[in-house]
């Protein structure tokens, strides 16, 4: 049967349980009420432990017990343990016993001693609670209009709480209408008995009785226009009922229903899903034995005394599943109150761990270096906070700077420059230690924390470093590094002051390694275009020998000779920029290939600029390209504005290269490359100096 068919079941019951017992008692006589029977439907009804049913007298202000339930083969015990019979007795109840008397509304006490106690020894009672097992006692009265007509008292079993407990006050007004009736018909059974003795009254007690059948009438329509109005609650209270039953099995989080001691009573279909266990297994078991590892019991502790301080509970933390697996959840709860009463607490859990892994995720890039992968500043300045105890001392840093880095990016550009950060990171990495950090301050400059190490162990860290530099392989030209390294060895050293000790001392290694630095780049470039097959040694040392002859006929001054030399050996030094598919390539070159190859004067020009013993020849390797009749490149210019050292390179380069052939053109005689020269004077050539040059050849063959 599905939940509708089961709720309109339920709504079914109720209704014709309510007609039944109205039509059923309405039928009762005034000396003949079916106490038992009233109590076998109010205990159907409420799933009442025991009931007492009492009727009350005005007169004499007592109640008498009319009839019980609940007790069955144990009333001999009760009637032991008492001393008395329950049937029949009387209780005094002035207007002050509240427990004894009841109000309109159900009232609800701790127990059986709360609301007979100055009755009956305590002794006795506390005997009859450990015999009988009582829980919660409740108690309400039987009025029509202001007039009390008697109670009911009624027990729930220990931690169990009575149902339906609005139905449970209808049925006492009800109880309330068919006592008056009884009262009322016993009146009438009276006044018949006084008509009989005297005939002069009747028309009194007609109209007496007329009044009360009014008021019968009256108590009948009140009857029925309370019993819509329970049906339109009882309409409502189902379809509430419903919709929290709806809100809490299919609620995206896991929800756990739990007692005043944290054990529980329920769980939805989440909760089976996120943690393993089925609803059978959950129930009655302690919260934290379910969903708390080992190690969060302590946790789980807090959270509970919270919840029970009558506090909610808002706290992301984590939790463990059946399978052992511990992910984070945010925990939601607080105490379950119904009739501004505690009646449990509930537990509302909400799996976070998708969004801790993106936090992490996103914690991680925010500490990290994107290029290198190693850790930036941010994460630095906040692991020297961190490390900044006594048990970290000695703590020593390391700063290091990458030789020659722009120099690299402006020559070979910031992918070549990149290359070489990565590269660099890489040794850091292999050379440091496991709870070393190492990070990437910005441009070419990195910091290492050395925890628990001593300046002379980071003194051979940074040898370990500078030594590894030297194996690194792929890189363009040889890396290297200046570094500098400073203790700080108490908790009272500013860690500021020791970053600059150790700035100095990089500075120191960077100014003793920095002298002909710049040069030995040149030179480890120029080998390496020479490894590339672009040009031989003899080919180099060709334009060299003629250079230096062709300037002496020339009547060079010896500055501008020895500049000349520089040119003969550095002119093509910008080719190790472009790729050997271009420089190599046996075919003729496209359009687009060409244009690479003419882009070397510049990269030649910006090479020789960093080195300050080189840049006073930047401008002729710039322009060495450049032709008489201004059809050269890179710039264009032509004549005399071409530099003359530049014009006299231009043509022994020419020579060199068509005597001795490139991968792309085969080697002519010394003669045909005279001719050419020859013929290009004046246009391609300075028309003075290919004049000089060819004579000079001609003279040497």
């Amino acid at each position: 049967m599905n939940k509708t068919n089961s709720i309109n079941g339920t709504k079914k019951f109720y209704i014709e349980f309510f007609n039944n017992i109205i039509l059923k008692y309405m039928q009762y006589s005034f000396a003949e009420i079916d106490y038992k029977s009233v109590i076998d439907d109010l205990m159907l009804l409420s799933n009442a432990k025991y009931v007492f049913i009492n009727e009350y007298c005005r007169e004499k202000e007592i109640m008498q017990t009319k009839a019980i339930g609940g007790f069955n083969k144990h009333y001999e015990k009760m009637i032991a343990a008492l001393g008395f019979d329950l049937i029949g007795k009387e209780w005094t109840a002035s207007s002050e016993d509240q427990p004894i008397i009841g109000t309109r509304k159900l009232k609800k006490y701790n127990s059986l001693s709360s609301v007979i106690s100055d009755r009956i020894p305590e002794k006795t009672v506390k005997r009859l609670e450990k015999i009988f097992g009582a829980g919660e006692a409740y108690t309400i009265g039987f009025y029509q209009k202001d007039e009390l007509f008697g109670n009911l008292i009624l027990f729930s079993g220990v931690g169990e709480e009575l149902k339906e407990q609005d139905l449970v006050e209808f049925f006492a007004r009800l109880l309330g209408i068919v006592l008056h009736r009884r009262r009322t018909e016993e009146k009438l059974r009276s006044k018949e008995i006084e008509l009989q003795k005297s005939n002069e009254e009747l028309t009194l007690v007609n109209e007496e009785l007329t009044a009360i059948n009014e008021e019968l009438q009256a108590s009948m329509q009140q009857l029925l226009a309370t019993e819509e109005e329970l049906r339109e609650k009882y309409y409502d209270l189902i379809r509430q009922k419903k919709i929290m039953k709806s809100l809490f099995e299919f609620s995206p989080d896991a929800v756990a229903h739990l007692s005043k001691t944290f054990h529980i009573i329920d769980v939805n279909s989440k909760f089976v899903e996120m943690f393993g266990y089925s609803k059978e297994e959950c129930k009655n078991k302690f919260i934290d034995e379910i969903v708390c590892a080992p190690e969060q019991k302590e946790l789980g502790k807090k959270v509970n005394k919270e919840v029970g301080q009558n506090l909610s509970v808002h706290v992301e933390t984590q939790r463990v599943n059946r399978n052992g697996t511990i992910f984070s959840v945010l925990i939601r709860g607080g105490p379950t109150i119904v009739n501004d009463e505690i009646i449990g607490y509930h537990a509302i859990y909400t799996d976070i761990s998708e969004r801790k892994k993106t936090e992490n995720y996103i914690k991680r890039l925010s500490y990290q270096d994107s290029l290198t992968k190693l850790n930036n500043r941010a994460f630095f300045e906040e692991q020297l906070v961190k490390l900044d105890t006594d048990e970290m001392h000695p703590l020593s840093i390391i700063m290091a700077d990458i030789n020659n880095l722009k120099f690299i990016n402006d020559v070979f550009g910031h992918t070549e420059g990149d290359k070489l950060l990565r590269s660099f990171a890489v040794v850091l990495r292999e050379q440091c230690r496991k709870n070393d950090i190492i990070a990437r301050w910005g441009g070419d400059e990195f910091f290492i924390i050395l925890p628990q190490t001593p300046a002379k162990i980071a003194r051979r860290i940074c040898e370990r470093i500078k030594k590894e530099c030297k194996n690194i392989e792929g890189t363009l030209i040889n890396v290297s590094a200046a570094l500098g390294y400073a203790e700080k060895d108490i908790l009272e050293t500013r860690f500021s002051s020791v970053i600059k000790i150790a700035e100095k001392r990089m500075y120191r290694d960077k100014l003793i390694e920095g002298k002909g630095e710049r040069d030995r780049i040149i030179t480890s470039l120029q080998n390496s275009l020479l490894e590339k097959n672009v040009e031989t040694k003899e080919h180099t040392d060709r334009i060299k020998e003629l250079s230096i002859r062709l300037g002496k006929r020339l009547k060079l001054g010896r500055v501008e000779q020895n500049k000349l030399k520089l040119l003969s050996l550095l002119h093509d030094i910008g080719k190790i920029v472009i790729a050997d598919s271009i420089l190599l390539k046996p075919e003729k070159l496209t359009v687009s290939e060409y244009e690479e190859i003419k882009k070397h004067p510049e990269a030649g020009y910006r090479i020789v600029q960093t080195s300050v013993d080189l840049a006073h020849i930047a401008e002729i390797v710039l322009f060495h390209h450049e032709h008489w009749d201004g059809q050269g490149y890179p710039r264009g210019i032509k004549g005399r504005k071409i530099p003359r050292l530049a014009r006299i390179i231009s043509i022994v380069d020419a020579y060199v290269v068509m005597t001795h052939g490139t991968v792309y053109k085969k080697a002519i005689t010394y003669e045909e490359a005279l001719k050419e020269i020859s013929r290009c004077a004046g246009s391609q050539f300075d028309p003075n100096i290919s004049e000089e040059f060819v004579e000079m050849m001609m003279e040497m063959e």
